[in-house]
């Protein structure tokens, strides 16, 4: 199975096949379907087969095996869960969106009453169920649906980012599952399919993630505190990183489940327990933590009278077709930039498409270079210079800037 999958990650899909036959040969997939081994070597051969386009033998391993053991079956275990979620990805390839949806959320179901509601899996398992709503052309559905697992995964993220060390957590915050991509281009693509101020909100409170991290550490290492303030925040250290160790091993075996409930349980009171005792100790602490729930509402608020923010945002841009009836995604996302405008005295919110990122950034590494050269030159070529810059810095201005004045047009201010 573990040859199959790296097979199928360089590419070689033929002999991913072969391996994965194999392991369905050994594990007795056909004559003995339905045991947590065949489920596993079911699904290696069915995700192999649907990248390689063969659909219909696909859905067949991965239904069979589910059809053989669900009958008698009075617990759930994530192998199911898994296999589910494959033959659910086996619909989606098919652009059959509205088959997929009901089978991701009976997965979902499985993984939430396993593993607690704020699971990152069954989160990802959501971004996959709002791809199938935007398939099947429910807008709204899909949006709802990818904020409900930003919110997720932005709360585990958090807890992973306070346990790890720096170069992984920074890592881990990088490749999280985030529906981000997915609201962002729903509000530009289908401006009714949404709220704009929960996904600006979700936007803001997702970049201060890491900000925030890395902040509180370098604060952590230029403040010398008494003995009783480094006990406790040794104390909240060790908890949250017993706890994010937790939430990425998992339970490991499906009989591990329920020791793996309670452990995971505990640990989070003993988070919070610590945390408490940090916050009850030093002021600064528990403002700090305060402002960790910052969003949109509060941005807002403030705001002097007459102003105005302008944030940008590069993101994924998962394209959604260009006509109403067009509900059919991309093979691969767009990279692209946006820009939002918050107005001190307007409920309205601005949210502009900047377009694709390659000339954006293009643009920006041309006007970095231009300036880069004013330390090679001599005073008498300074004022070439300054023309080529102001070239360059004209054409960025006319992307980036120059789409958001209307929205700027009543704001003396603008942060």
């Amino acid at each position: 199975i573990a040859l199959s999958a790296l097979q199928m990650a360089t590419g070689d899909l033929q002999k991913a096949e072969e391996f994965a036959r194999r392991a369905c040969e050994i594990n007795r997939c056909v004559t003995d379907p339905g045991t947590p081994r065949s489920d596993v070597a079911a699904r290696s051969l069915g995700n192999v087969l649907r990248e390689m386009g063969r659909y219909e033998e696909a859905q067949g391993i991965l239904s069979r095996g589910l059809l053989a053991h669900k009958p008698g079956l009075e617990v759930p275990i994530h192998v199911v869960a898994e296999n589910l979620i494959a033959l659910a990805d086996v619909f989606v390839a098919m652009e059959d969106g509205s088959q997929a949806i009901p089978i991701y959320e009976e997965a979902v179901s499985i993984l939430e009453r396993l593993y607690g509601r704020q699971n990152p899996r069954a989160a990802a398992t959501r971004l996959k169920i709002a791809d199938g709503w935007i398939q099947a052309g429910q807008w709204r559905e899909a949006f709802d649906e990818a904020l409900r697992a930003e919110a997720v995964t932005r709360k585990h993220s958090r807890i992973m980012l306070t346990g790890l060390s720096e170069r992984i957590a920074l890592q881990y915050a990088a490749n999280r599952p985030s529906g981000l991509d997915r609201l962002l281009s729903l509000l530009i693509d289908r401006p009714g399919s949404g709220s704009r101020p929960q996904g600006v909100d979700a936007l803001i409170r997702a970049r201060a993630l890491v900000l925030d991290e890395m902040a509180d550490r370098r604060r952590a290492q230029s403040i010398s505190a008494p003995m009783d303030m480094v006990r406790l925040t040794q104390d909240l250290t060790r908890s949250r990183k017993r706890l994010a160790y937790l939430t990425v091993q998992g339970p490991g075996a499906p009989d591990a489940i329920a020791p793996f409930q309670l452990a995971l349980a505990n640990a989070r009171r003993e988070r919070d327990r610590a945390e408490r005792a940090v916050a009850e100790a030093d002021r600064r602490f528990r403002l700090r933590e305060q402002g960790k729930g910052v969003g949109l509402e509060e941005v807002v608020a403030s705001l002097p009278p007459a102003s105005a923010l302008v944030g940008f945002s590069r993101y994924r841009h998962l394209r959604t077709g260009g006509s109403q009836g067009d509900a059919a995604l991309p093979d691969e996302p767009v990279p692209s930039y946006l820009a939002f405008v918050l107005g001190a005295d307007t409920a309205e919110i601005a949210l502009v498409d900047l377009g694709c990122a390659a000339e954006i950034d293009a643009l920006v590494e041309e006007l970095r270079t231009v300036a880069g050269r004013e330390a090679e030159v001599t005073l008498l070529g300074s004022s070439s210079l300054e023309a080529d810059y102001r070239e360059v810095a004209e054409r960025l201005r006319q992307l980036i800037w120059d789409p958001l004045e209307p929205a700027l047009a009543n704001s003396s201010q603008v942060f």
